[in-house]
């Protein structure tokens, strides 16, 4: 896949402070921490903290080596924790690449939004810098894996976006206005097993109703098909008639055993495509939540005034 307009594919660089007492994040957990803000109860990080997968992965294009420290998923989102040395790094101020992919098993690129950080530098005159990167993956294409996910995340061409005009990047793209300092293809092969973050549940007699339009309200009816549940999101699977397109409906909220909520926030919409191309009417919607999920302890979902019991495939 070539190079995509800036307006396509979007890499949010921030700065973010440092929890460690070092100045530099010790890992994904400190950075799972930090974008649930600090609601990670001690048996949630131990959840999170078994399935992170270290590998130390390094390999070195044109005096720039990458470092691939540790990677977690859930399925929908995963989070790599790479380092980046060398000396044309003592320059940047930020760490941005021309294209990144994430790559699952024989479906090729699934990949929808990236979201790139910088860590704090203890020592910023050092050839050394870490970086944390999130990519969410699309649901439409491809079975969403389950027990075990392997893949590759791909990073092409470090590139220098210091002095770039905002204006001049959006309107000329990437290539035609920012340095390369480094070319090359940086690939990681990683596996997670992922049976213990999920659970699914098959529905079968429910309906929803949903918003068809994007400016009015203009309500149709979708039968939900079935629902997934994941330390920090969920994903919703439902047909409704093919005229309808993608439907909006109210915010879920789950509701655990002790009568306390989590809020779900939607994230991407769109079709799960038939074998033969078409899109005959089923539609998914993926949700991140206000806080971690405890898997064990959900009662129930609840639409508005609708709450459908939770009763996940064991």
């Amino acid at each position: 896949m070539g190079m995509l307009p800036i307006a396509a594919i979007i890499i949010v660089l921030l700065s973010v402070t440092a929890l460690a007492a070092s100045g530099v994040l010790a890992g994904l957990l400190d950075m799972i921490r930090n974008e649930t803000n600090g609601r990670l109860s001690q048996e949630q990080e131990v959840l999170i903290q078994e399935d992170i997968v270290t590998l130390g992965q390094a390999k070195t294009i044109n005096g720039v080596s990458i470092t691939l420290n540790e990677v977690y998923g859930d399925g929908i989102n995963f989070w790599f924790y790479l380092s980046v040395d060398g000396p044309q790094v003592k320059e940047l101020e930020e760490i941005n690449f021309q294209k990144i992919d994430l790559i699952l098993s024989d479906e090729g690129e699934n990949s929808e939004s990236r979201l790139l950080r910088t860590l704090d530098d203890a020592d910023p005159n050092d050839e050394h810098k870490d970086i944390i990167l999130r990519i969410s993956r699309t649901v439409d294409s491809a079975a969403i894996p389950q027990e075990t996910i392997t893949g590759s995340v791909k990073l092409v061409n470090l590139m220098d976006w210091a002095n770039v005009d905002p204006i001049i990047l959006e309107q000329r793209g990437i290539l035609e206005s920012a340095e390369t300092v480094a070319a090359g293809e940086w690939s990681f092969d990683f596996k997670l097993e992922n049976g213990g973050s999920y659970q699914e549940m098959q529905v079968s007699g429910i309906t929803l109703d949903g918003n068809a339009a994007l400016n009015k309200v203009n309500m149709a009816t979708a039968e939900i098909e079935s629902i997934t549940l994941r330390l920090l999101g969920m994903e919703m699977k439902y047909w409704t008639d093919p005229t309808n397109g993608t439907l909006d409906f109210e915010k879920p909220v789950i509701i655990l055993e002790d009568g306390s909520e989590i809020v779900l926030l939607k994230k991407f919409g769109g079709y799960v495509a038939d074998p033969d191309g078409s899109n005959a009417g089923q539609r998914y919607v993926t949700y991140i939540s206000e806080g971690p999920i405890l898997l064990d302890k959900v009662a129930a979902i609840r639409y508005g005034e609708q709450v459908i019991p939770w009763q996940p495939i064991t």
